[in-house]
């Protein structure tokens, strides 16, 4: 399992190595709902965010929510590699056995002064660093009367180097014989129709293998929401358009279940528009 962590913008590298088209099955991203912002100011603001993963000890307790194992791999995100949250799953991941991957910035490595209290900065932690090529201040294009460039280049940087990742990680699997489970849109029409069973038995596998019993799947009604708009405001006021959404769902009851099998449920990698509802009863 390859697991990948990233703050603020580097979470959007992370949300683009899986679950998406084209995506290898074993890719997990970690993804903590208050370390992106849903607004700019405000509750879920970029002010807030800023605040909190710059906290010590904060993202120790998002990550004791995961099951990790020895020999597995962390890739950290952070243009930056100053702040607490990345450096701080860097450290977790090499207590717990990991190999630690940086994708970084070289030249905010060599100039930046850490502020961490333990005098690191995320390359200092890494096994490995791949730097992003970006300099320090991220933009890249100058404004005539302006000293503040524009034009943030490490999320682009990022992003190409996670697709490359992905794709030279698949070539050595398949050199070495190993099966690949890959995302595939659900446009292409050799996708089989039974895909959605097979996410099901990919959850109830995570579950047995954690010593638990499970109930299930069982099929619930169908959800549908329907809607209607109008397709223009001032010509063809009387014409409208109809959309339908169909929700299905499934209930599965798993018994004698523990910390551990709710970590692992949490950390499953499912295709894009299947979710899971965990309650504990």
């Amino acid at each position: 399992m390859v697991h990948l962590f990233g703050s603020g913008h580097s979470v959007l590298p992370i949300q683009d190595m899986f679950p998406r088209y084209g995506g290898v099955v074993g890719f997990h991203p970690l993804m903590d709902p208050r370390l992106m912002w849903s607004n700019v100011i405000g509750p879920g603001g970029a002010r807030e965010l800023l605040w909190i993963e710059r906290q010590e000890g904060y993202i120790r307790n998002f990550l004791q929510s995961f099951t990790f194992h020895e020999g597995e791999v962390m890739i950290v995100y952070s243009h930056g590699g100053l702040n607490a949250a990345p450096i701080e799953v860097a450290m977790y991941a090499k207590q717990k056995g990991m190999k630690v991957v940086a994708i970084t910035s070289e030249d905010n490595y060599k100039k930046a002064q850490p502020i961490h209290s333990s005098g690191n900065k995320l390359g200092d932690v890494a096994d490995i660093i791949i730097s992003n090529c970006c300099p320090l201040e991220d933009a890249l294009v100058s404004i005539p009367g302006y000293p503040q460039p524009v034009g943030g280049s490490s999320t682009v940087a990022a992003m190409v180097i996670t697709q490359c990742i992905a794709s030279e990680t698949a070539l050595e699997l398949q050199k070495m014989g190993h099966e690949m489970f890959i995302f595939v849109s659900p446009n292409v029409t050799e996708v089989p129709a039974d895909y959605m069973n097979q996410v099901y038995a990919n959850y109830t596998e995570v579950v047995k293998k954690n010593g638990s019993e499970v109930a299930g799947p069982l099929p619930l009604p169908t959800k549908t929401k329907k809607y209607t708009v109008l397709r223009s405001v001032h010509v063809n006021k009387d014409s409208r358009e109809q959309f339908e959404m169909r929700i299905h769902r499934r209930f599965v009851e798993i018994k004698n279940s523990s910390q551990q099998i709710i970590g692992a449920l949490s950390s499953l990698s499912l295709p894009s528009g299947v979710g899971i509802e965990i309650k504990q009863l």
